[in-house]
């Protein structure tokens, strides 16, 4: 009965990250292509739907190859450990942007800073090289993606001039 109960909830929780996945990814590279941050074409709206078709084309391009590259658990590791990555670094970005902009408005504050984001920081450290130990493949595969995104990202910065001139602004 509980290996019913377990499975029925993975099940749910896919169905949920898969929305969530097709909602986000093809959105971020819109963003990306009209902020000049990625290849314009993919900044591309469908007339009646108002959906960034290219950028959803490309997403499950891109999907349907990482499902096709390796074993289940290879594909776990490779993903979970990217985000794990990403994730880091906006928990190293936290600090970064508190040293640089501190007198920025910040309608959010981190509960218990800067000891609570430390120690998450320091959790996901520890978790990284345990999984970079203990499958290197699919690791070294997660931590490649990223590498390669900082030259790509130095270029297409370079490239565009909106995206020097870019304000953020936080609604209140």
């Amino acid at each position: 009965m509980g290996g019913i109960v377990i499975t029925g909830g993975a099940l749910i929780s896919i169905l949920g990250s898969t929305n969530g996945c097709v909602l986000a990814f093809p959105r971020s590279y819109y963003a990306m292509s009209r902020d000049g941050l990625f290849f314009k074409q993919l900044a591309t709206i469908h007339p009646k739907f108002g959906t960034p078709v290219t950028s959803l084309i490309i997403s499950a391009v891109l999907s349907i190859v990482l499902i096709l590259s390796g074993t289940f658990s290879q594909l776990t590791t490779l993903v979970i450990f990217t985000g794990m990555v990403f994730s880091t670094m906006v928990i190293a970005g936290l600090f970064i942007l508190r040293r640089k902009q501190p007198n920025l408005k910040r309608p959010y504050k981190v509960w218990g800073y800067p000891l609570v984001p430390i120690l998450v920081l320091m959790i996901n450290v520890a978790l990284l090289l345990n999984t970079l130990i203990n499958d290197f493949k699919s690791s070294l595969l997660g931590l490649v993606v990223p590498v390669l995104g900082i030259p790509v990202y130095l270029w297409f910065q370079r490239k565009s001039e909106c995206v020097t001139n870019v304000e953020f602004k936080i609604a209140d």
